[in-house]
């Protein structure tokens, strides 16, 4: 069976408002749909009724009413800011529904909102647990060409074997081979692979004719 969970979280902290709408699918099959539209128009009422004053305590539950409260006694304080994030594992909101969304809070001048994804939630992720990896390659001569596909941009290009042995070396244990290099590959180096040692032998081998 196929659920669909949601959760939203509100937080308030040096004058920023932070609201989470969450929305999470079990299975991954159902996640390629987009955040549902039907979410905006919760969001929409709510914001306005907080700025507004106009929200009572029988509108809403317990621990919701609460954060109102902390916000209204924060508005008596000073200016506050509101940060809407708009998170799940499915696909963001087409970007004709995040105009209308966010022209429908623009009248209150002090929301952002933040659209976050399965692809970005698990870039988030993996920042924490990988290290960025900088490095530069050189091109042969004007041997490049540029590539597309569904939306990703590529360049194809002969480069200096050196600049990649350079790059994907751990410069900490030349004998190793720094695996974070490959953080945006389908699957890790695997050493044992038997392509992976054919592909060594021709690179060591003196006619290979090898190029990178």
């Amino acid at each position: 069976m196929v659920r669909w969970m949601e959760e939203s979280t509100l937080y308030i902290a040096n004058s920023v408002v932070h609201v989470f709408n969450n929305k999470y699918m079990s299975e991954f099959d159902h996640t390629s749909k987009g955040f549902p539209e039907t979410e905006l128009t919760k969001i929409i009422t709510t914001m306005d009724s907080i700025f507004s004053g106009h929200t009572g305590k029988s509108d809403v539950n317990d621990a919701l009413w609460e954060k109102i409260n902390e916000i209204w006694d924060a508005f008596k304080k000073g200016s506050l800011k509101f940060r809407i994030y708009l998170c799940s594992n499915k696909q963001k909101l087409n970007e004709t529904a995040q105009k209308r969304f966010e022209r429908a809070l623009e009248k209150h001048r002090v929301i952002e909102v933040y659209y976050l994804d399965l692809e970005d939630i698990v870039n988030k992720i993996l920042e924490r647990k990988y290290n960025k990896v900088n490095g530069q390659l050189t091109f042969v001569e004007k041997q490049y060409f540029d590539r597309s596909d569904a939306g990703l941009k590529g360049i194809v290009a002969t480069i200096s074997a050196t600049d990649l042995v350079n790059l994907i070396q751990d410069h900490n244990d030349e004998t190793r081979i720094n695996e974070d290099v490959f953080n945006e590959n389908v699957r890790i180096y695997q050493p044992g692979n038997k392509i992976n040692k054919r592909i060594r032998a021709t690179a060591l081998s003196d006619a290979n004719g090898f190029g990178a």
